[in-house]
């Protein structure tokens, strides 16, 4: 009988679903379960693994296995001029008081945004104008939906349709994140073979 093996991923990994339901059937010993959780709520009672994107708090006194790696991009509303999404640009729309866009960025604690801003604010806080949008499927609707607007998503959230900015060689290192399987020990049997799917499955 297969045991459960229960997984939990951030919002900013809510397309990574498909791999982990392909990987549980090529995992004949599992039986997968799913949940979704903010990055703030690492909690092993509630998940046998926890799937997040960037390093892991120092404290965190548990194994991380790498997955692959995923780059945050900055995207904008169509009728921004791309000459306006340079990174210094960015910066400076997200954190002016009279910027000329609306920004918008995540809750206090979501990866992508402690990422963005260590990278692109330089550790500044985001205006008191910037709206927040709770996941990126919220960010890609507040877009669409408000002209003059920039934000930031993950890149396998990114439309055809939607434009996005070169942040230029320095920023794309530091943009580019690893996807993290965490674990309270070090993954063993058919934990370690799922986790070895997705491996090859992500980039």
């Amino acid at each position: 009988m297969p045991r459960t093996l229960s997984v939990s991923y951030t919002p900013a990994l809510g397309w990574i679903a498909e791999d982990l339901n392909r990987c549980a059937l090529d995992t004949l010993e599992i039986a997968l379960t799913v949940t979704e959780a903010p990055a703030s709520g690492l909690d092993f009672g509630a998940a046998e693994a926890y799937l997040r994107l960037g390093a892991t708090p120092e404290a965190t006194p548990h194994t991380a296995t790498l997955l692959g790696y995923e780059s945050i991009v900055v995207i904008a509303h169509p009728d921004v001029s791309p000459s306006h999404l340079e990174v210094i640009d960015v910066n400076i729309h997200y954190t002016h008081l009279n910027a000329e866009y609306q920004t918008w960025t995540y809750p206090p604690g979501d990866e992508l945004r402690v990422t963005f801003d260590a990278v692109v604010l330089k550790g500044a806080q985001p205006s008191p104008h910037t709206r927040i949008a709770p996941h990126p499927t919220a960010m890609l609707e507040a877009l669409a939906a408000n002209p003059g607007s920039v934000g930031y998503i993950s890149e396998h959230w990114l439309p055809a349709d939607v434009q996005s900015a070169d942040p230029g060689l320095e920023y794309a290192q530091a943009l580019r994140q690893p996807i993290l399987a965490i674990t309270a020990t070090e993954p063993q049997g058919s934990t370690r073979q799922f986790l070895a799917c997705l491996q090859n499955a992500l980039p």
